[in-house]
């Protein structure tokens, strides 16, 4: 249900949305060039240095494109869009038992989000903090969780971040997010245990 609600919601902003086209014609430069451009492209008067902190997102888009035109485009918005609020859900209904409020929280945070359920580089930074989100809330305490367990959750975190920074500059958004979580653990446990780890 929920993947359908953002994909009636998502799927209007393709058309009107000039940004996107931008995005996927920064793709196919990186695809036609296979490079990350360093300089503004035909995006802009101002010809000069530029960082393209969504390189990884544009070329995304540039392929679902080539791969099947604007209705991939919708249906790949749609499951962008939606992951978020099903990963949340997910979890909700394993910690509680989901009553009548969820449905209605859900609803206006899918009402208030639908502006934003458009082909852009922002909704891989939905997904990605709340998969951040979920890895904090989830993460075993270092004791319970075996050595390999916290090896591979680290390099997962490594991996999410790594991912993130080139499909979006709101990765700080992230960071932020680690540092109160450090800042939060270490006010309440100090630096021993889970904590300093």
């Amino acid at each position: 249900l929920l993947v359908l609600l953002c994909a009636a919601l998502g799927g209007r902003w393709i058309y009107g949305s000039a940004d996107f086209w931008a995005h996927a014609a920064v793709g196919r430069w990186i695809w036609q060039h296979r490079q990350v451009p360093r300089h503004t492209l035909f995006l802009w008067k101002y010809s000069g240095p530029w960082v393209a902190h969504s390189w990884l997102s544009q070329l995304t888009w540039y392929g679902v494109v080539q791969a099947g035109g604007v209705p991939l485009v919708r249906a790949v918005t749609a499951t962008l869009a939606a992951a978020p609020y099903v990963l949340l859900w997910r979890c909700w209904s394993r910690r509680a038992r989901p009553r009548s409020l969820a449905a209605v929280l859900f609803g206006l945070g899918l009402f208030s989000g639908a502006p934003r359920f458009q082909p852009r580089p922002e909704l891989f930074t939905a997904l990605f903090l709340v998969c951040l989100l979920l890895f904090l809330v989830g993460r075993p305490a270092p004791p319970a969780a075996g050595r390999g367990r916290q090896v591979l959750a680290i390099l997962g975190l490594v991996a999410l971040f790594v991912a993130w920074v080139n499909c979006h500059a709101m990765v700080a958004l992230g960071l932020a997010l680690l540092a109160m979580t450090a800042a939060g653990e270490l006010l309440q446990f100090g630096w021993s245990g889970r904590a300093g780890r």
